[in-house]
């Protein structure tokens, strides 16, 4: 199963990365995670959902990069800036064929094999 943006192929769920979340938990492509940040002592600020996906230079325009990012802050080294938390909330394992998180802009499905990889 891979994760889309709208019809655009942004990973394989489950490929690994060097990525952690805030409880130094692995992330994987398809991991959805809570995108929050933090200054100065306060209170973080929920920014909502996210998704794990590849980095692919054709997508972002980065060469080099990360192997993976957060759908939405590509620029943010999530595992060494303090000012941003990333929480995973759900694995990629546990997600459905088909689940739509229209709010927050991904989707889920098999790929059409008479399209190919997209």
């Amino acid at each position: 199963m891979n994760v889309y943006s709208g019809e655009c192929e942004h990973g394989t769920c489950g490929m690994p990365t060097d990525l952690i979340d805030s409880t130094g938990a692995p992330l994987r492509v398809g991991d959805i995670v809570m995108v929050s940040s933090q200054g100065n002592g306060m209170t973080p600020w929920h920014h909502g959902l996210s998704v794990v996906v590849e980095n692919r230079p054709n997508l972002t325009g980065n060469a080099p990069a990360p192997d993976a990012y957060v759908m939405g802050i590509v620029s943010v080294d999530v595992n060494n800036d303090e000012g941003w938390i990333v929480t995973r909330v759900k694995m990629w394992e546990d997600v459905v064929e088909g689940e739509h998180w229209k709010a927050y802009g991904f989707n889920y499905r098999m790929p059409n094999p008479r399209l190919g990889q997209q």
